[in-house]
């Protein structure tokens, strides 16, 4: 199941930046970014697995594709450097991110809409803090964290 969760989305990425669609923060470059990251929390998460990959099956699809979609051939190193950059980048984040928000769930509940802030910069995506929770490795109150953001 893992292998085909992170197969699929370096496909869709692989392609898309090939096409000309770079990550970014706002309409379908943001898209990219989120299926992306989502990958990465993916294997980050449930492989356990902390530094970047993504990046490094760029090669494969290229060779696999190369007659449907030659493109992605011609501009593997291109594609490979974006997605590897996107990686490093998300990794550091999403690392401190997760290690705020563990600090965060083991505060008192004043202390959490202080520090409230500091989290959610950290984490940067709104659906970090749930995943955690939903594996059953912290005890989280979805309201109790998004209500003081929403103040900001």
């Amino acid at each position: 199941m893992a292998f085909r969760v992170l197969s699929d989305h370096i496909r869709a990425i692989s392609f898309t930046i090939a096409d000309g669609q770079l990550p970014s923060n706002t309409g379908a470059g943001y898209v990219i970014r989120r299926i992306l990251r989502r990958a990465v929390r993916y294997y980050y998460s449930y492989l356990d697995y902390k530094q970047p990959l993504l990046h490094q099956l760029v090669a494969v699809i290229a060779t696999q594709f190369e007659k449907v979609f030659p493109e992605l051939k011609q501009q593997e190193a291109f594609v490979t450097k974006v997605i590897k950059e996107e990686e490093d980048s998300f990794l550091r984040t999403l690392g401190k991110g997760i290690d705020r928000f563990s600090e965060y769930i083991n505060v008192s509940q004043k202390q959490r809409d202080k520090n409230v802030e500091k989290v959610w910069v950290a984490g940067g995506e709104s659906d970090i803090p749930i995943e955690p929770a939903e594996n059953g490795k912290l005890q989280f109150a979805e309201k109790d964290f998004y209500e003081p953001i929403q103040k900001m």
